[in-house]
């Protein structure tokens, strides 16, 4: 799935187009021609790959680990000495079918990093940040098609990052306590953090703090939405591009409560509140069991808080408190090839992909409807009519 180098050129060059203005952490001794880059919390070295700066692996928060695990994002403790950034972070943990991660790409629950191209540390070139898809719960920023270097050989510099993905990031956990109030948008708080280390940090980094754009694909659209719709993300972005996302994709309270005492029954523990300290895999092992369920890839998702999500995001928007900022919107025609990549036939999509989240739209008319797919698109296999009914 990587994608060609020339195909990434085209995608820069529309992306620029629409524009109104071109647009394991350790220690280390700097090189004398390594990048360093001065950040709020302290210096990191970079790489130069092909005349082009890359620093990878550069935390914008503290890791949500221990007693951070359910919160929002933290902020960092500071730095004296360069750190290194020249290796990507560990991904945010997620189910490790191949389809869904890059092969062989570690994951680890301190896991709030980006990555930045660029092509020098000085100068104040226009900014892109990138929010990753992957339906809530897979993808990270080191997948190699999110590689940013043909952005920043075009003079822009190329942000990329991580945010909690799953129960981690999107369950909502209010009934346990007011300290989770929030706990359903700590993937969006995530991301929220990442825009503000960009505002704070990216002139370090040869980029133009007042000239962001920010854009995301299928769940980034999705998350790009909500923070549309979140008054607390206002001014950490100028533009926006959504890709295949809307704005109606988020939970309502009720909904996200329903999925948490689902998820808590499916786990097997005798009190809700133990579900905090169940272990990575044992969370990922229930939210797979989610997603076999009624709830499908419906469990996990923006949810309207009170809070972080005063309200939906259309509301929000339509409204004369909405922000002023230009937004392009797309749609992807293979939005679901990324799902159903390694799938020969629609027969033989896994249950958990495909049945109980059709039957969550259609109800028991799920048969009916494959039927007319099938109808209205004979010259379409198998495969090519179920990417075209779930990108749809």
């Amino acid at each position: 799935m990587k994608v060609p180098r020339l195909a990434a050129s085209l995608l820069v060059g529309l992306m620029l187009s629409l524009l109104p203005v071109v647009v394991s952490p350790a220690i280390a001794a700097a090189e004398p021609d390594s990048p360093v880059a001065q950040t709020t919390s302290g210096p990191v070295v970079g790489a130069v790959e092909g005349g082009i700066t890359v620093f990878r692996g550069i935390p914008y928060a503290a890791p949500p680990v221990g007693a951070s695990r359910w919160l929002p994002p933290a902020p960092l403790e500071p730095w004296s000495e360069v750190r290194a950034a020249t290796q990507f972070a560990p991904a945010c943990p997620q189910d490790p079918d191949p389809h869904e991660m890059a092969e062989g790409t570690p994951t680890s629950e301190d896991c709030l990093y980006l990555n930045t191209w660029t092509q020098g540390v000085g100068g104040a070139a226009p900014v892109m940040v990138f929010i990753h898809g992957g339906g809530f719960i897979a993808g990270s920023a080191q997948d190699p098609w999110y590689d940013g270097a043909a952005f920043a050989a075009r003079g822009v510099v190329l942000v990329t990052f991580q945010y909690r993905l799953g129960p981690l990031g999107w369950m909502d956990l209010s009934s346990l306590g007011p300290e989770y109030t929030a706990s359903g948008n700590n993937g969006l708080q995530d991301q929220m953090a990442a825009l503000r280390w960009v505002r704070e940090n990216i002139a370090a980094f040869g980029g133009d703090p007042a000239n962001v754009t920010v854009f995301g694909e299928s769940a980034g659209a999705i998350s790009l939405s909500a923070l549309l719709g979140a008054p607390a993300a206002d001014g950490l972005y100028d533009r926006v591009i959504l890709e295949s996302g809307t704005a109606g994709t988020v939970a309502t309270r009720e909904w996200s409560q329903r999925v948490f005492e689902r998820f808590v029954e499916l786990a097997g523990v005798e009190t809700p509140a133990e579900v905090l300290g169940l272990s990575t895999d044992e969370l990922l092992d229930t939210a797979r069991r989610i997603y076999d369920s009624e709830f499908a890839d419906t469990a996990f998702h923006p949810v309207v808080d009170g809070t972080i999500l005063p309200d939906f995001p259309m509301r929000r928007l339509a409204s004369p408190e909405g922000p002023a900022v230009p937004v392009v919107i797309g749609t992807n025609l293979d939005e679901a090839r990324y799902w159903l990549y390694y799938i020969a036939e629609l027969d033989r999509l896994p249950v958990r992909f495909y049945q109980p989240w059709l039957r969550s739209l259609v109800g028991e008319r799920a048969d009916e409807v494959i039927a007319a797919y099938r109808e209205e698109r004979p010259d379409l296999d198998a495969a090519q009519t179920g990417m075209a009914l779930a990108g749809d």
